[in-house]
Formats: C-alpha cells, structure tokens, sequence
C-alpha cells in the first residue's frame, strides 16, 4: 500500500490568527490535524498540547509494537492525557479558560490498515484510486 500525505493550515478571511496544529510522522505513520476552537481564547495553546502530546505518545507506541486494539487504546489514553494537559494550564492560567480544540488522527497500523480517532467536527477522508 503507498500513502500519500501533505498538510497546510490557512486562517481564512474571517480569523485573524491561525489556532491549528499538525503533526506528521512518515516513518511511524501518525498524522494530526488539531483545529483550536475560534471564538474561544486560546485554540492555538491546545491544539498544540492536543499534538505535542498525542503525536509523538502515538509514534512511541508504535514504534514498542502495539497494533489494533492495543495501539486504539493506547492513542484513546494519550487524547485523555491531552484533555488533561488543556484543563491543568487552564486551570493556571486564568486567561485561558475555556480554551479547547478539534482533534483527527489517523494512525497507519501495519497489521489492520488504519485507524481513525476523532474528536470534535473535524474530518478525516480516506480516499482510494484517486476518490
């Protein structure tokens, strides 16, 4: 199987400032898109704690060799320590409350294909033979 992948963030015309997050791992095949909710404070803190910390505990888990339900699990532990990291810094940091943010990661598991975990409205597509 080849993958494909590419990733860029543009505010738009609305937003003055970019609140999303990527994180792309080829060699492990972990993907993020974290889209910090607009209209709240601080969307860029935690779709940045969202990635920093589910991206590379994901790549990690791979790399020891978990696959299929272990490896969901895994990444299910990681998005709760992330909502974690997200309540604790607003929780100390005042100006931060109510900060928050999407989350779509793909992980490429070499013995079921993929999986996908969402959060929020983000999207993920998966697309074959060009559709």
């Amino acid at each position: 199987m080849r993958w494909k992948y590419a990733g860029r963030s543009d505010v738009g015309k609305v937003r003055q400032g970019n609140e999303d997050s990527l994180f792309a791992n080829a060699e492990w095949g972990v993907f993020i898109v974290a889209d910090g909710m607009g209209g709240h404070v601080a969307g860029e803190v935690a779709s940045q704690i969202v990635a920093e910390t589910v991206g590379p505990g994901v790549c990690e888990a791979v790399q020891k060799g978990l696959r299929g339900d272990d490896l969901e699990d895994r990444a299910i532990e990681l998005i709760l320590e992330a909502n974690r990291r997200i309540i604790e810094r607003a929780d100390s940091e005042p100006e931060k409350r109510g900060m928050g943010t999407t989350l779509t990661l793909m992980t490429l598991d070499p013995e079921n294909g993929y999986i996908f975990n969402q959060v929020g409205d983000s999207r993920g597509y998966l697309l074959r033979d060009g559709s």
